[in-house]
Protein backbone atom coordinates (compact mmCIF):
# COMPACT_ATOMS: atom_id res chain seq x y z
CA UNK A 1 0.00 0.00 0.00
CA UNK A 2 1.21 3.62 -0.84
CA UNK A 3 -0.40 6.73 0.13
CA UNK A 4 -3.44 7.87 -1.90
CA UNK A 5 -3.74 9.71 -4.98
CA UNK A 6 -5.80 11.73 -6.75
CA UNK A 7 -7.57 8.53 -8.34
CA UNK A 8 -8.12 7.30 -5.34
CA UNK A 9 -9.89 10.30 -4.03
CA UNK A 10 -12.31 10.31 -6.98
CA UNK A 11 -13.15 6.71 -6.50
CA UNK A 12 -13.69 7.80 -2.73
CA UNK A 13 -16.08 9.99 -3.77
CA UNK A 14 -17.84 8.26 -6.77
CA UNK A 15 -17.28 10.45 -9.20
CA UNK A 16 -17.45 9.39 -12.98
CA UNK A 17 -14.93 9.68 -15.81
CA UNK A 18 -15.65 12.37 -17.15
CA UNK A 19 -15.72 13.94 -13.91
CA UNK A 20 -12.70 12.28 -12.63
CA UNK A 21 -10.85 13.69 -16.01
CA UNK A 22 -12.12 17.07 -15.47
CA UNK A 23 -11.10 17.26 -11.60
CA UNK A 24 -7.79 15.69 -12.09
CA UNK A 25 -5.40 18.48 -11.04
CA UNK A 26 -8.09 19.35 -8.16
CA UNK A 27 -8.17 16.05 -6.95
CA UNK A 28 -4.02 15.82 -6.89
CA UNK A 29 -4.27 19.48 -5.18
CA UNK A 30 -6.27 18.17 -2.46
CA UNK A 31 -4.56 14.69 -1.73
CA UNK A 32 -1.50 16.92 -1.57
CA UNK A 33 -2.60 19.16 0.58
CA UNK A 34 -4.38 16.66 2.86
CA UNK A 35 -0.60 14.70 3.30
CA UNK A 36 0.35 18.29 4.39
CA UNK A 37 -2.43 18.62 6.99
CA UNK A 38 -1.75 15.25 8.58
CA UNK A 39 2.00 15.51 8.58
CA UNK A 40 1.65 19.10 10.42
CA UNK A 41 -0.41 17.22 12.95
CA UNK A 42 2.10 14.74 13.37
CA UNK A 43 4.80 16.86 13.53
CA UNK A 44 6.89 14.46 11.21
CA UNK A 45 6.80 13.84 7.98
CA UNK A 46 5.28 10.34 6.42
CA UNK A 47 7.39 9.28 4.00
CA UNK A 48 11.60 9.05 4.54
CA UNK A 49 12.68 13.14 4.28
CA UNK A 50 16.27 13.81 4.97
CA UNK A 51 17.01 15.51 8.03
CA UNK A 52 19.95 16.85 10.24
CA UNK A 53 20.65 17.85 13.00
CA UNK A 54 23.12 19.42 15.80
CA UNK A 55 23.22 17.99 19.36
CA UNK A 56 25.18 20.43 20.87
CA UNK A 57 26.31 18.15 23.44
CA UNK A 58 29.94 19.15 24.39
CA UNK A 59 32.87 17.47 26.67
CA UNK A 60 33.31 19.84 29.83
CA UNK A 61 29.92 20.86 30.08
CA UNK A 62 28.76 17.67 31.55
CA UNK A 63 29.21 17.73 35.27
CA UNK A 64 30.15 13.92 34.79
CA UNK A 65 32.43 13.60 31.96
CA UNK A 66 31.55 13.56 28.27
CA UNK A 67 28.23 12.72 27.10
CA UNK A 68 27.06 9.37 26.63
CA UNK A 69 23.88 9.74 24.84
CA UNK A 70 22.72 12.41 21.75
CA UNK A 71 19.35 12.80 21.48
CA UNK A 72 17.69 13.16 17.46
CA UNK A 73 14.70 15.47 17.96
CA UNK A 74 12.58 14.23 15.28
CA UNK A 75 11.43 10.73 14.76
CA UNK A 76 10.94 7.95 14.06
CA UNK A 77 14.19 7.74 12.72
CA UNK A 78 15.90 5.16 9.69
CA UNK A 79 18.59 3.71 11.86
CA UNK A 80 20.24 1.92 8.38
CA UNK A 81 20.86 5.82 7.17
CA UNK A 82 22.47 7.73 10.36
CA UNK A 83 25.67 9.06 9.76
CA UNK A 84 26.58 11.33 12.88
CA UNK A 85 29.94 13.57 12.41
CA UNK A 86 32.03 15.74 14.91
CA UNK A 87 32.85 19.13 15.23
CA UNK A 88 35.94 18.50 13.26
CA UNK A 89 34.20 16.46 10.86
CA UNK A 90 35.38 13.36 10.94
CA UNK A 91 32.96 10.10 11.25
CA UNK A 92 31.61 8.78 14.09
CA UNK A 93 32.18 4.61 13.72
CA UNK A 94 28.69 3.28 13.98
CA UNK A 95 30.12 0.31 15.79
CA UNK A 96 30.39 2.32 18.64
CA UNK A 97 27.01 3.50 19.58
CA UNK A 98 23.69 2.03 19.48
CA UNK A 99 20.34 3.46 17.91
CA UNK A 100 17.22 3.61 19.49
CA UNK A 101 15.12 4.71 16.47
CA UNK A 102 11.60 4.92 18.28
CA UNK A 103 12.79 7.34 20.71
CA UNK A 104 15.94 8.75 18.75
CA UNK A 105 18.40 8.32 21.23
CA UNK A 106 22.08 7.48 20.25
CA UNK A 107 23.54 5.66 22.84
CA UNK A 108 27.58 5.36 22.94
CA UNK A 109 27.97 1.53 23.73
CA UNK A 110 29.72 0.30 26.52
CA UNK A 111 32.86 2.19 27.16
CA UNK A 112 32.77 5.25 24.65
CA UNK A 113 31.67 8.70 25.07
CA UNK A 114 30.46 11.45 22.58
CA UNK A 115 33.87 13.48 23.72
CA UNK A 116 34.20 15.99 20.91
CA UNK A 117 30.73 17.56 20.45
CA UNK A 118 28.87 19.14 19.28
CA UNK A 119 27.80 16.50 16.68
CA UNK A 120 26.02 16.38 13.43
CA UNK A 121 23.48 14.15 12.94
CA UNK A 122 21.81 13.41 9.40
CA UNK A 123 19.39 10.45 8.57
CA UNK A 124 16.11 9.84 7.06
CA UNK A 125 12.90 10.60 9.45
CA UNK A 126 9.39 9.57 8.89
CA UNK A 127 6.13 7.52 9.90
CA UNK A 128 7.78 4.82 7.19
CA UNK A 129 9.86 4.23 9.96
CA UNK A 130 7.68 3.16 12.99
CA UNK A 131 8.19 -0.52 13.41
CA UNK A 132 4.05 -1.05 12.81
CA UNK A 133 4.16 0.89 9.58
CA UNK A 134 3.08 -1.55 7.25
CA UNK A 135 0.83 -3.35 9.74
CA UNK A 136 -1.54 -0.52 10.92
CA UNK A 137 0.42 2.72 10.19
CA UNK A 138 -0.19 3.46 6.53
CA UNK A 139 -3.57 2.47 6.27
CA UNK A 140 -4.74 4.68 8.69
CA UNK A 141 -2.39 7.31 7.87
CA UNK A 142 -3.67 6.84 3.88
CA UNK A 143 -7.53 6.85 5.05
CA UNK A 144 -7.04 10.33 6.81
CA UNK A 145 -5.31 11.47 4.06
CA UNK A 146 -8.33 10.77 1.81
CA UNK A 147 -10.86 12.03 4.37
CA UNK A 148 -9.16 15.15 4.88
CA UNK A 149 -9.27 15.55 0.82
CA UNK A 150 -12.81 14.44 0.78
CA UNK A 151 -13.70 17.13 3.25
CA UNK A 152 -11.81 19.60 1.61
CA UNK A 153 -13.21 18.37 -1.80
CA UNK A 154 -16.94 18.86 -0.66
CA UNK A 155 -16.18 22.16 1.13
CA UNK A 156 -14.41 23.82 -2.24
CA UNK A 157 -17.15 26.29 -2.70
CA UNK A 158 -15.59 29.72 -1.95
CA UNK A 159 -17.05 30.88 1.60
CA UNK A 160 -17.58 27.37 2.62
CA UNK A 161 -15.95 28.11 5.91
CA UNK A 162 -15.75 31.42 6.27
CA UNK A 163 -15.65 35.26 4.33
CA UNK A 164 -14.95 38.36 6.02
CA UNK A 165 -17.23 41.35 5.84
CA UNK A 166 -16.18 43.91 3.44
CA UNK A 167 -13.10 42.52 1.48
CA UNK A 168 -12.15 39.96 -0.49
CA UNK A 169 -11.02 37.58 2.02
CA UNK A 170 -12.26 33.89 1.45
CA UNK A 171 -11.06 30.88 3.33
CA UNK A 172 -11.89 27.22 3.16
CA UNK A 173 -10.13 24.28 5.72
CA UNK A 174 -10.91 21.60 6.68
CA UNK A 175 -13.78 20.80 9.40
CA UNK A 176 -14.23 20.98 13.06
CA UNK A 177 -14.95 17.48 12.68
CA UNK A 178 -12.72 16.24 10.54
CA UNK A 179 -10.01 18.05 12.66
CA UNK A 180 -11.00 15.95 15.90
CA UNK A 181 -11.14 12.54 13.73
CA UNK A 182 -7.28 13.66 13.03
CA UNK A 183 -5.99 14.66 16.33
CA UNK A 184 -8.09 10.93 16.99
CA UNK A 185 -5.19 9.17 14.37
CA UNK A 186 -2.64 11.57 16.02
CA UNK A 187 -2.62 10.11 19.21
CA UNK A 188 -2.83 6.82 18.27
CA UNK A 189 0.74 7.14 17.13
CA UNK A 190 2.22 8.62 19.82
CA UNK A 191 5.85 7.63 19.94
CA UNK A 192 7.38 5.80 23.07
CA UNK A 193 9.66 7.84 25.03
CA UNK A 194 12.32 5.54 26.74
CA UNK A 195 14.66 5.95 29.43
CA UNK A 196 18.36 7.57 28.64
Amino acid sequence: MTLPTGADLGAYLRLDDADLTAEATLLNSLISRGIAILESALTFPILSTPYTYVDQSQSGLQLDGPPRVLMFPVRPIDKTSVVITDRNGLAVDPTTYTIADQQGFIRANYGVVFPTGPYTMTTNIGAQFLWNYAASVEAALSQAVIDIAADLYERRSPGAHQEGAGDSRVTWDISRDMMGRIQQIVSQLKLPVGAV
